[in-house]
C-alpha cells in the first residue's frame, strides 16, 4: 500500500483527491492548507487528519508521496521539502512561478535523485494524444506542412476575486499563458519538438483594472528541426509546423496539420481511434472528418464534440525535471 497527502485544498485538488480514492493500492493519509476550515472539510470528507502547516504533515503522517495543489508561488518550497525529507512529489502545473524557484526545484531533485518527482502536464496521456503521438512518430504520413491549436478560453472577474493570487504576476507567475494555456503549450512541444526561440505579444484588454497579468497573447514558437508556431490572443494558441519529422498539434478548439491530417473544429478524436496508418480528411461540413485506415475506424468513432477541456500555460524549465 502506498501512502499519499495532498498539499493545497483548493479548485485543483478535489480531482487528486478523487483519483486518490478512485486507486487501489493507494492510501490518503493526511491533507493541508493554509485555511483550517477548508483542510477540515477536505479531512471529514475523507476521514484523515488535517494540517495547516505541510511541514506538521510531513512529520506526523510521512506519506510516501505528496500531491501539491497550493497556489504557483508556494509550488517550489512545498516540494523541495518533501524531497528533503525523502518524499516523492507530484507538483501541479507550473513548476514555479518564476524561473528561479524553478531552477531551486530542480536541484533539489538533482539533490535527491532517487526521490521521484512529477509535473502534472495529464493530456500528454490522454488516449487521443497518444494516439497522435504514435501516429505522427511512425512517419507513416509523410512530412508535416504544418500546425495550429487555438486555446479560446475567458476568465470573468468573479474567477480572479474568487482566488486573487490568480491575477497577482507576483505569486501566479502571469496569466493566460502560465494558467490557461500550460497544457497546450507542452502539447505542442511535445509535439512538434523542443523551443528553441520564442516571439510574440502579450496584452491586458478584457481584464485590466482587475488583474495585472496578461489575459491575451499571441506567440511564435520556433522549434528544433525548423518547425514553428504562431499563437493568437486571447488564450488563443496558433501554431505552424515545419519540420521532417512527423509531428503536429491537438486537441479542442482547432487542430491542424497541414499535408496529412487535417483540421477540425471543437472535435477530438476518440480513445484508441487513430493509428499507425489512418489519414484523416476534411470533409464537406464544418468540422466534419473521414477516415481511411484500418476497417474498425468510423468517423462516429474518430469524432465527439467537446465541451470540457481545460488548458493552461507556460511551464518553467518542465524539461529538466523529466
Amino acid at each position: 500500500m502506498t501512502t499519499a497527502a495532498v498539499i493545497g485544498c483548493g479548485d485543483v485538488s478535489v480531482v487528486h483527491l478523487q483519483a486518490i480514492a478512485n486507486l487501489d493500492g493507494i492510501d490518503l493519509v493526511g491533507v493541508c492548507d493554509a485555511d483550517a476550515d477548508r483542510a477540515a472539510a477536505e479531512a471529514r470528507r475523507y476521514g484523515v487528519p488535517s494540517f495547516t502547516d505541510h511541514r506538521e504533515l510531513l512529520d506526523a503522517v510521512r506519506p510516501e508521496v505528496v500531491h501539491v495543489c497550493t497556489p504557483h508561488h508556494q509550488h517550489a518550497q512545498i516540494a523541495i521539502d518533501c524531497l528533503d525529507a525523502g518524499v516523492g512529489v507530484l507538483v501541479e502545473k507550473p513548476v514555479a512561478h518564476t524561473i528561479a524557484e524553478a531552477d531551486r526545484l530542480i536541484a533539489a531533485a538533482r539533490r535527491h535523485p532517487d526521490v521521484k518527482v512529477g509535473i502534472c502536464l495529464q493530456n500528454r496521456y490522454n488516449a487521443t494524444i497518444r494516439a497522435a503521438r504514435a501516429l505522427l512518430d511512425s512517419a507513416d504520413l509523410g512530412a508535416v506542412r504544418g500546425g495550429s491549436a487555438t486555446v479560446l478560453w475567458h476568465r470573468d472577474p468573479a474567477y480572479y476575486r474568487a482566488r486573487p493570487w490568480r491575477g497577482r504576476a507576483c505569486e501566479s507567475g502571469g496569466g493566460v499563458l502560465i494558467n490557461q494555456a500550460i497544457h497546450t503549450l507542452d502539447l505542442m512541444e511535445w509535439l512538434l519538438g523542443d523551443v528553441v526561440r520564442v516571439r510574440g505579444h502579450i496584452g491586458r484588454y478584457a481584464l485590466d483594472g482587475v488583474v495585472d497579468v496578461e489575459d491575451t497573447a499571441q506567440v511564435l514558437l520556433e522549434h528544433a528541426g525548423g518547425a514553428a508556431d504562431p499563437r493568437r490572443p486571447d488564450g488563443q494558441l496558433c501554431r505552424r509546423a515545419r519540420r521532417d519529422r512527423h509531428r503536429t498539434a491537438g486537441y479542442h478548439c482547432r487542430p491542424v496539420v497541414l499535408g496529412c491530417l487535417a483540421r477540425t473544429t471543437h472535435r477530438r478524436l476518440l480513445p484508441n481511434a487513430a493509428r499507425p496508418g489512418t489519414v484523416l480528411d476534411r470533409a464537406a461540413g464544418r468540422g466534419q472528418i473521414t477516415a481511411s485506415g484500418p476497417p474498425d475506424l468510423s468517423t462516429e468513432q474518430l469524432t465527439q464534440e467537446r465541451t470540457d477541456f481545460d488548458v493552461d500555460s507556460i511551464w518553467l524549465r518542465r524539461r529538466d525535471l523529466a
